[in-house]
C-alpha cells in the first residue's frame, strides 16, 4: 500500500512540474544585446556576416520566401558568386550564397534563415556566423555544426555543399 502511495504521488508530483514547465522566451532587451554583439562580431571579421540580419530575402509581410533560384555571376577579376539551393528546415528555409575567386571561397552570406520568432533570431545570430566561420576555415562545406542549431546546421551545410557543387 505504501508503494501505491509513492508511486501516485511521484506520478502527480512529475505531471505538476510538467505541467509547469514554461519554455524561455527572450525578452526584447536581450534579443537586442544579442544581435549588437553579433553585428560587432560581424564587422570584424567580414562584411558577408554583417550584411546577414539585413539580406534575408524573405517577404515579412507574408511570411513567405521566393522561389529558389541558383545563380552564378562571373566578375572581370575572375571571382563568380553562386547561390545554393533554398533547403527547406523544420523551423524555416535556409540559403547561402558563395563568392569564390578561382578554388578559395572567399566569402559566404546567409541570405535565407529561419527568423519566424524571437527564439530563431536568438539562435541564428550566434549560429550563422560560427558555420560561416568554420566553412571559411575548412573551405568546405565538412563543418562541425553547432549544437542547439541542429536544423539551421543542416539547411546551411546542404545548401552550401550545393552552391560548392555547382561551382
Amino acid at each position: 500500500m505504501k508503494r501505491v502511495i509513492g508511486s501516485i504521488s511521484a506520478t502527480i508530483f512529475s505531471l505538476v512540474l510538467l505541467l509547469g514547465f514554461k519554455t524561455h522566451a527572450p525578452d526584447a532587451s536581450t534579443t537586442l544585446a544579442t544581435k549588437a554583439s553579433s553585428a560587432d562580431e560581424g564587422a570584424s571579421t567580414s562584411s558577408a556576416t554583417a550584411s546577414r540580419s539585413s539580406s534575408s530575402s524573405v517577404d515579412r509581410t507574408t511570411g513567405t520566401s521566393p522561389p529558389s533560384t541558383t545563380t552564378t555571376t562571373k566578375s572581370s577579376a575572375g571571382n563568380r558568386t553562386i547561390t545554393g539551393r533554398s533547403v527547406s528546415t523544420r523551423w524555416g528555409p535556409v540559403q547561402v550564397k558563395v563568392t569564390m575567386s578561382g578554388p578559395t571561397i572567399t566569402a559566404i552570406d546567409v541570405v535565407e534563415y529561419p527568423q519566424s520568432n524571437d527564439r530563431d533570431i536568438a539562435i541564428n545570430s550566434e549560429a550563422l556566423p560560427m558555420l560561416v566561420s568554420q566553412a571559411m576555415s575548412v573551405q568546405s562545406a565538412a563543418v562541425d555544426g553547432v549544437s542547439g542549431a541542429t536544423y539551421t546546421t543542416t539547411g546551411f551545410i546542404q545548401s552550401l555543399q550545393s552552391a560548392l557543387s555547382k561551382a
